[in-house]
This record gives structure tokens, sequence and C-alpha cells, in this order.
């Protein structure tokens, strides 16, 4: 969802959104819930997938040590996609995230009070998913992190208290939906 609302920094895409507003109407007049998810599958389609996070962002973070797929020997098929989580340069990428490399962080932030300011009038959205299955950040540079107690500490809690404050400033009423660290079984 990021990457289609700002497919430039500071850039909004009003049509995109003006679409989302109409789905959403849509459901209204059907009496369904609606819950807006910063949907991500290995956080970049420079991994297979999709844009979690815009393009634009990405590729202003430092590179990883390693290029995609290290330690993988080849690119991960299509059926086994979510392997691009274990790449160097996917952890790495999430870790700049969480670091608020850039400000990745700030322009996240600015992002969920946009979506905030937009939807949180309307009663059927249920709430904001902040990012789905969020991972660990970079494991490669320290191991620990893969102990979903710490990443979750270390990288999620810092960037999960910053985005509900900037969505607390425009919508103090609509739920705030937070993931656990993508394989923590919570």
């Amino acid at each position: 969802m990021w990457a289609g609302v700002e497919p430039q920094r500071q850039q909004y895409n009003v049509t995109y959104l003006n679409i989302m507003k109409q789905i959403v109407e849509l459901l209204e007049s059907n009496n369904i819930y609606v819950v807006l998810d910063m949907h991500q599958d290995v956080l970049s389609s420079r991994f297979g997938t999709y844009d979690g996070i815009p393009l634009w962002l990405y590729d202003r973070f430092p590179p990883p040590n390693h290029a995609y797929p290290f330690p993988l020997s080849s690119t991960p098929s299509d059926n086994n996609w979510a392997l691009g989580y274990v790449t160097e340069a996917c952890s790495h990428g999430f870790q700049c995230l969480y670091d608020n490399v850039d400000g990745a962080v700030d322009s996240m932030s600015d992002f969920w009070r946009l979506i905030a300011t937009t939807f949180g009038h309307y009663p059927n959205v249920l709430g904001y998913e902040l990012i789905n299955e969020p991972w660990i950040g970079n494991y490669f540079v320290k191991p620990t992190l893969l102990f979903p107690g710490i990443s979750g500490s270390k990288n999620l809690l810092p960037f999960y208290d910053k985005l509900a404050k900037a969505i607390r400033t425009v919508d103090i009423k609509t739920l705030i939906f937070y993931e656990p660290i993508t394989y923590s079984g919570k």
C-alpha cells in the first residue's frame, strides 16, 4: 500500500488514494469492515515479490555486504519466495528501515499519518496494520536478532512506537494492529 500511495518521496498518488476511498465506501455500503494493511513480503521487488516499501526508499539504503541472494546459491523460485527473507540483502533492508536510514521511519510515519487522516473518519475502518509479517532485521551483523524477543524489543518496539505516535496525532480512535516477528509464533 505504501509504494502505491507514495511512488516518489513526498509525492502522494491522489488517484490511488481516491480508488482506495471508493473501495472502502463500497465495502461500507455492504456492511463490511476494513483493515488497512501495509502489506509486504520480503520488503521489496528487488527480492522477487512486490514493493512493500517504495523503491525510491530501498534504493537509497546503502548496499549490503553481499549481493542478493547471498547466502542462497540462487534466487528463490516463485513457489519458495519466502526464502528471500533469509538473504542478507532483505535482512539489511529491514534493518535500514528500523534504523531510520535516510529517514525511512520518518517517511513511513508521514505515510501512516496521511492514511489515518484520509480514512480515520470511515466507520467501517476497523484498524491499521502497520506492517505485515515484519522480519527480524540484519541477523548477519547481529545474530542475536534471530531470537524474536530480542529483535522484537530492539527493532519492532521503537519502530511501532514512532508509527503509532504519528497516527495518534490525527486519529485517536481507530485500532492499530501490531504483528510480532514473522516466525515468533505469538
